[in-house]
């Protein structure tokens, strides 16, 4: 261990590559099978499979949510599903740029990793991505 005084306050955000992107039909609460995203993201050594996001709902409050594919009357994403949000957040157009893109995951309250599209999770601001304004990785 470094040296115990010169230790920092740690984080529970970590920082990933999308590196594949999945759709798969799942059950909902309600007993309902719908087409959910799946993210398959590496951090480090670890790959997690990633279908909630850290986003606001309507009484604007960052919670955990499904991604869960909801398509508008021109069969186009649904602009306030949470899909939509984690590609504005990421600055991506289509499900497909989603990968090779940078992500910032934090925990859930069930110890799960979610990916973040917000600008603060519980009271903590995610690390800073790409400096140069694109998450993108080559």
């Amino acid at each position: 261990m470094k040296d115990f005084k010169n230790l920092k306050i740690g984080t529970m955000f970590q920082i990933g590559i999308v590196k594949e992107v999945q759709m798969k039909s799942v059950e909902d609460s309600n007993g309902k099978v719908l087409p959910k995203v799946f993210l398959k993201v590496e951090a480090g050594t670890n790959t997690f499979h990633v279908d909630e996001a850290f986003a606001c709902g309507r009484d604007r409050v960052a919670k955990p949510q499904g991604m869960w594919l909801k398509l508008d009357p021109d069969g186009n994403i649904l602009a306030s599903c949470t899909v939509a949000k984690v590609l504005t957040y990421y600055n991506a157009s289509t499900l497909r740029d989603m990968v090779g893109t940078q992500v910032s995951l934090y925990p859930k309250p069930q110890g799960f990793l979610v990916i973040v599209a917000v600008n603060q999770v519980n009271g903590h601001r995610p690390p800073t991505l790409a400096a140069s304004g694109s998450n993108r990785q080559s």
